[in-house]
């Protein structure tokens, strides 16, 4: 039970860091994506 459990726990942990690395992966295209159409915009 107790190796049971630990998988389970070890599978949340990587589920949740690759949700993370999703998300901070869309800010910093959303960010970039920003800044293109700054620098369009000033040229």
């Amino acid at each position: 039970m107790g190796s049971f459990t630990l998988t389970i726990l070890l599978s949340i942990l990587v589920l949740a860091v690759v949700l993370l690395n999703i998300a901070t992966s869309e800010v910093v295209v959303i960010k970039i994506r920003d800044r293109v159409k700054i620098q369009r915009g000033h040229h």
